[in-house]
């Protein structure tokens, strides 16, 4: 056992092709029938003109004598195929019951003539067509009849082209339904393709907008525009491995500096206090810029607001040139504050002084 996985392409060329298949077969079907329809009005008309002609030839005689069968025969040379035509005399008691069984025509047949003046019959075979009329003051029923060689013969081969064309129809609709749903979807196969090339070793590519094809195109504009925030993310974390190595080096050095200065020789319990004092604070800054650098990593991850708080401008200065020398003592930075206003609040500016000493 095992699950078949049914593409959207595949179920894209199956519905495709059962609405090809549903208007092949409606409009074959609509034909057909037309047709049908068609050819059974027209021999109906046929045999009308027949029937009128039998009327006009039986009025034209001085007396209407009917032979025993009631059949007329070769009344002229342009019969329809397997004609019969008919002529009774309508019984005074209406009851057709001995004429239905020698013609082989249901009695209602008549009686629908007789009532209505005209009406049409057929027995898949053979068509009749009945009307009334008179001579010498006697009613009669007129009826022609024939077999339909074309609803026989030329429908029963329009039936097989029709059922070859729709063969054929569905034949070509399947290979346009694979075609289409094929053309379709080889944008999009096309995009996954690309897709699939792009790792964390080579985010600058990008996908390729589609032409006319303003939907697809929407898509790829917002996966572009995903891949830009996810390089630009891949881009800070590595600036930030860059600064974590350069900012927690410069404490740890200072703070491995001072304790071999102090387990170098014996010293006072003052200047070990003041070593531990460089120490703690050297650690305590490492703290901070831990923090810092965190707080960078998270900065545009998780939406967290930075820490603001009032910064002596000066004082951060101070502190950058501190650290500096320390990294190494033949920095020799000089500072000119002459230019600095003298009122200590317009040196305070709203920040955060550890990304600011990072910066």
């Amino acid at each position: 056992m095992f699950n078949k996985v049914v593409t959207n392409q595949t179920k894209t060329m199956v519905l495709l092709m059962l609405v090809f298949t549903a208007i092949i077969l409606l409009f074959s079907g609509l034909v057909y029938f037309s047709i049908v329809n068609f050819s059974h009005q027209r021999f109906y008309e046929l045999l009308k003109i027949r029937t009128t002609t039998i009327i006009q030839i039986e009025k034209g005689k001085d007396n209407l004598d009917l032979p025993e069968n009631y059949i007329l025969n070769g009344l002229n040379d342009e019969e329809l195929p397997m004609e019969r035509d008919y002529v009774f005399a309508i019984p005074s008691d209406s009851n057709f019951k001995k004429i239905s069984d020698e013609v082989h025509i249901p009695d209602y047949f008549f009686k629908s003539i007789v009532k209505k003046g005209e009406a049409n019959f057929n027995d898949k075979e053979f068509y009749y067509i009945g009307q009334t009329f008179k001579h010498d003051n006697k009613n009669y029923i007129a009826i022609a009849s024939a077999k339909n060689h074309y609803v026989v013969y030329y429908l029963g081969f329009l039936k097989r082209t029709l059922i070859t064309c729709i063969v054929l129809s569905l034949f070509f609709s399947m290979i346009f339904s694979f075609y289409l749903s094929k053309t379709l979807f080889k944008p999009i196969l096309k995009i996954t393709g690309k897709v699939k090339e792009i790792s964390s070793e080579n985010l600058h590519l990008r996908l390729e907008p589609q032409p006319d094809n303003k939907e697809l195109n929407e898509l790829i504009d917002t996966f572009n525009g995903m891949l830009n925030r996810i390089e630009t993310s891949f881009e800070t974390q590595n600036h930030l491995i860059g600064n974590v190595s350069h900012e927690l080096r410069t404490p740890l050095t200072s703070i491995m500096g001072e304790a071999d200065v102090a387990l170098s020789i014996s010293r006072t319990n003052e200047e070990y206090k003041e070593t531990l004092g460089i120490i703690l604070n050297e650690a305590e800054k490492l703290d901070k810029k831990i923090k810092a650098l965190l707080m960078i990593a998270q900065t545009g991850f998780d939406g967290k607001i930075q820490k603001m708080d009032k910064v002596r401008i000066d004082q951060l200065l101070w502190d950058v040139i501190e650290t500096l020398r320390r990294i190494d003592s033949r920095n020799n930075i000089y500072l000119d504050i002459s230019m600095l206003p003298d009122n200590p609040k317009k040196l305070k500016v709203q920040g955060n002084e550890q990304l600011l000493h990072l910066a």
